[in-house]
């Protein structure tokens, strides 16, 4: 028997087998990139995820912010009051004390879609932190609930008494007058209105800040966690912590900076995200070199302004 062999043909079905081999391992290689590439995104979003489930663990009032900011947005950009209106509920269960601000937003909101159980729920947590019974006459449909009438009013406020510093709110309140008064004066002064002596301007400036840092030491920061509510004419107000330290910053010494965190401000719920940035950004305005050393400069600067 003879066998015919055919090597040009074996030949090319061997180069036609390499090469299909080393497509196919080509074609492999393709693949195990792109799952390295997906798998390396998938690792990146695991471990976002995970920093931000741990920043929200760590910064225990972080949720409670999201959620509001969302539900203003729905609120006022979207008109989705209903939706609104669920996220304010969600929050509010997140802390302890939520803001005066948010609560009265949320009020608003309940009240419109007569959701008479979350009005209930703010109207008390409002009481119980120090919101007068004659703030709520304007809202006739309050008034009108059995569970309004059923309110033990008296019990509230001394629960009020009991759970937050009234002495710390009066005392901030004392301080933001003094803090006024003197910002009149150092604009008039910085406009040539005024003539002060350097002492004058080093004692206000210098008294201000140890008030504050002595309020601090007495009673812990100021705000509505350790205050309550402020109420002033007829209105829910804001603390005005912020105005006090952007006017100490102003006047060379910034406090936040040195002497408080991020965490301890606004994970802690003394200071909403918002109000920490706006403080942060606003005091590029001042120095930061001390009183004695930003008023003397200040001094010479204004004190021949024609």
């Amino acid at each position: 028997i003879i066998l015919y062999i055919d090597l040009p043909t074996i030949k090319a079905k061997q180069h036609l087998t390499s090469k299909r081999s080393q497509i196919l391992k080509h074609e492999i290689n393709k693949t195990k990139q792109k799952v390295m590439i997906i798998s390396s995104y998938l690792v990146m979003i695991l471990i976002l995820l995970s920093c931000n489930q741990k920043q929200q663990e760590t910064c225990k009032y972080q949720a409670y912010y999201n959620e509001v900011t969302n539900a203003l947005t729905e609120k006022h950009s979207n008109n989705n009051w209903t939706k609104a209106n669920e996220l304010f509920k969600s929050a509010f269960k997140k802390v302890k004390t939520p803001f005066g601000k948010d609560l009265e937003e949320a009020l608003e909101i309940s009240i419109k879609l007569k959701d008479e159980h979350q009005t209930q729920v703010i109207t008390v947590k409002l009481l119980r932190g120090g919101i007068p019974i004659e703030h709520f006459n304007k809202y006739s449909s309050i008034l009108k609930q059995n569970w309004w009438k059923k309110i033990d009013h008296a019990k509230i406020e001394n629960e009020y008494k009991r759970n937050f510093n009234q002495e710390l709110l009066n005392d901030l309140i004392s301080l933001r007058t003094k803090d006024s008064l003197f910002n009149v004066e150092y604009h008039k002064f910085r406009k040539g209105e005024l003539h002060l002596e350097l002492d004058y301007l080093l004692e206000k400036s210098k008294g201000i800040y140890n008030e504050f840092k002595e309020l601090v030491d007495t009673h812990g920061f100021p705000s509505e966690i350790n205050t309550g509510y402020l109420y002033r004419n007829g209105k829910i107000q804001n603390l005005p912590t912020q105005v006090v330290l952007i006017h100490i910053h102003q006047l060379g010494e910034p406090i936040i900076k040195n002497e408080f965190t991020f965490e301890e401000l606004v994970c802690n719920g003394h200071m909403t995200e918002f109000d920490y940035d706006q403080l942060i950004k606003t005091m590029s305005i001042g120095g930061e070199k001390g009183i004695e050393y930003e008023m003397k400069l200040f001094y010479k600067q204004y004190k021949n302004y024609d």
